[in-house]
């Protein structure tokens, strides 16, 4: 007797919270913890304009002694009127702007991850509905062979053979499982979910059109990244300008009163201008350092658009190319390999093809269910990669 494994019960993990790719992008838009932490980082230069506009305090003094005079008091208040405080506001409003500038690149980076993370999860179901449904046809011929050994019109060969072909499209579901696991823990995780929180992609894997301004020719100099550093240059520009007013002198304005002695009522009253002298430090390092920063970004801004050009025209061919790829899977291939498989197994039953037929024709339809899968998440990741490389 030829003992033939049992089908394995896989149960698809269907029974977490369903979401669609709408909503996986608004949990996105609201949890993200990456477009959280760029936007806390827009608030921080938000409250730097505010500290860039203050004004300094005055400075209060109040002396008495024996000596002449033996009282006096006196405030002193320092006044940044040849554009310290301007340039200070201008370098921190450029700093916003460029912090906003980034906030957008950044939420157009994760709205295109959650669309490869989401249809990954929809690709690995699918996969595992497909690994349940080849095991299935496995136990059948392993069944039927099992009853033609017995018998005695199959040899013990194909009994084992079909057997551990059965175990190993068996085992082949289970590993698919897993890989939806590892899918619902890279989606969550990136929507700022709880850890454990089992999603379900409700959305189907299909093939839609592309909305036709990802196919448009636009500027690459418009890209979100290009903007970004084109701005963060300007804010580095800026702060070079406000190191270069910063050592222009401040004029302070001093008034004091003064009582020369005990025993003359009067009070005086006493004002002084002063001033700080650039002569030991002229800010030349801030600068520099400044200087250098805009170089750096000026070229990163170069940088960009030129990668921007050259990926955004490989991703229109990995996009045409799998799209054509999905859909000969899909109106040719896939039905044939069904069908094949189908002829194969009543011609086996009857006698008149063998087993190897069988499990040829079983396994050509796992390559080309998993093909077909692997097309749709292509075309989606091709979509993806132009929407973060879209204006």
């Amino acid at each position: 007797m030829i003992a033939v494994a049992t089908l394995v019960t896989v149960v698809i993990a269907t029974n977490g919270t369903p979401l669609t790719f709408e909503q996986a992008l608004s949990l996105a838009d609201r949890q993200s913890p990456e477009l959280i932490a760029d936007q806390l980082g827009t608030a921080i230069s938000k409250a730097e304009v505010q500290t860039a506009g203050a004004l300094p305090n005055p400075l209060a003094t109040v002396s008495y002694g024996p000596d002449e005079p033996y009282l006096f008091g006196g405030i002193e208040q320092r006044l940044p009127i040849f554009g310290q405080r301007g340039t200070a506001i201008a370098a921190a409003e450029a700093d916003v702007r460029a912090s906003e500038a980034k906030v957008t690149w950044t939420r157009q980076r994760v709205r295109a991850q959650v669309r490869r993370l989401y249809f990954a999860l929809a690709a690995a179901q699918a996969q595992a509905q497909v690994g349940v449904r080849l095991a299935e046809l496995a136990k059948l011929v392993a069944d039927g062979t099992k009853q033609r050994f017995d018998v005695g019109t199959a040899s013990e060969l194909d009994a084992r053979q079909a057997a551990l072909e059965h175990e190993r499209a068996t085992q082949e579901a289970v590993d698919r499982e897993t890989q939806v696991r590892e899918a619902q823990v890279a989606l969550a995780q990136h929507l700022g979910l709880a850890r454990g929180t089992d999603l379900v992609a409700a959305d189907p894997l299909t093939i839609q059109p592309p909305s036709p301004s990802l196919l448009a020719e636009t500027p690459p100099a418009s890209h979100p990244e290009a903007v970004t550093a084109r701005l963060e240059r300007e804010a580095a520009l800026a702060r070079a300008t406000r190191e270069r007013v910063a050592v222009v002198p401040v004029p302070g304005v001093a008034v004091e009163l003064q009582q020369p002695t005990s025993s003359f009522p009067r009070v005086g009253v006493r004002v002084t201008v002063n001033t700080d002298l650039p002569l030991l430090s002229w800010n030349r390092g801030p600068i520099h350092r400044a200087e250098a920063e805009a170089a750096q970004f000026a070229a990163q801004e170069q940088a960009t658009v030129a990668r921007v050009e050259s990926a955004r025209a490989a991703a229109r061919a990995r996009l045409e190319a799998a799209q054509r790829k999905a859909l000969l899977y899909r109106d040719r291939l896939l039905p044939e390999a069904r069908r094949v498989e189908e002829l194969a197994r009543f011609a086996y039953s009857v006698g008149k093809t063998p087993l190897a037929s069988v499990l040829q024709a079983q396994s050509g339809l796992a390559n080309d269910e998993s093909q077909a899968i692997a097309a749709i998440l292509q075309f989606q990741e091709a979509i993806a990669d132009l929407e973060e490389l879209s204006p």
